[in-house]
């Protein structure tokens, strides 16, 4: 089982908790989108999800955000991984970026387990966005956020063959 899931939006940064969105699957195979941002999974398994999240940050000072995981509507231990933007080079425009990927692999144990990316920053001015860039001269659109998951190992517990007939009992020991 696969998936690829991206977003084409663009997203502002809050000091409060906020789920990233995602707006589409693009391929996959036993999961679904429901709601924009929930990727639910449909066979229970391991699994490996990469995100690449772009950051851009339009102040004149460096800006960092927060980026987790979320694993059935409660954060998944040691998942945060925080990122700095830089700050703005100039005031013509040359915006800081940061591209923010990390790797996980976690295992999913019932149908309809869901995972979701949940993101904060130290910035509530609008200043930092994950951003879609939009095509340009041949260049392809840049979504602003790219998630792969890929099955690495079926769950190990699977159906049992029959019970073979049991032995005949022993003689009884002296009392």
């Amino acid at each position: 089982y696969y998936a690829s899931f991206i977003d084409t939006t663009t997203q502002t940064a809050s000091t409060t908790n906020t789920w990233v969105g995602i707006n589409r699957l693009t391929a996959g195979n036993g999961f679904t989108l429901p709601s924009s941002g929930k990727i639910t999974i449909t066979n229970p398994g391991t699994y490996k999800l990469t995100y690449s999240i772009q950051l851009e940050n339009t102040d004149n000072a460096i800006h960092y955000a927060d980026i987790w995981l979320k694993y059935n509507g409660s954060n998944y231990p040691d998942s945060n991984t925080r990122f700095f933007i830089p700050a703005r080079k100039n005031a013509s425009g040359d915006n800081g970026y940061t591209v923010a990927t990390v790797d996980f692999i976690g295992t999913s144990v019932a149908t309809g387990d869901y995972v979701e990316l949940w993101w904060v920053s130290d910035d509530n001015t609008g200043h930092v966005t994950i951003p879609t860039i939009a095509a340009y001269d041949g260049v392809p659109e840049t979504p602003g956020v790219i998630v792969n998951v890929s099955q690495v190992m079926y769950t190990q517990l699977g159906p049992t063959g029959p019970t073979g007939p049991t032995g005949p009992t022993g003689p009884t020991g002296p009392q």
